[in-house]
């Protein structure tokens, strides 16, 4: 998955939403996360493509 992120973020432009069907990028924060009902520990994760120059924090997104 990090070498999918490094490409899609040198390919998809500033952004654009990134969906994975239950796989985390490692080192990534998501979005958002989306349980998939009747799929029990499925979710899909949204990415967003940060700016060229933007770094990405790890983990999840903070709650609150």
């Amino acid at each position: 998955m990090p070498r999918l992120w490094a490409k899609a973020c040198a390919e998809m432009r500033p952004g654009t939403l990134l969906v994975s069907h239950t796989f985390e990028i490692p080192g990534v924060a998501w979005e958002a996360r989306l349980p998939l009902p009747g799929r029990p520990g499925a979710a899909l994760l949204l990415y967003r493509i940060p700016s060229r120059d933007e770094n990405q924090v790890a983990g999840p997104p903070a709650e609150g």
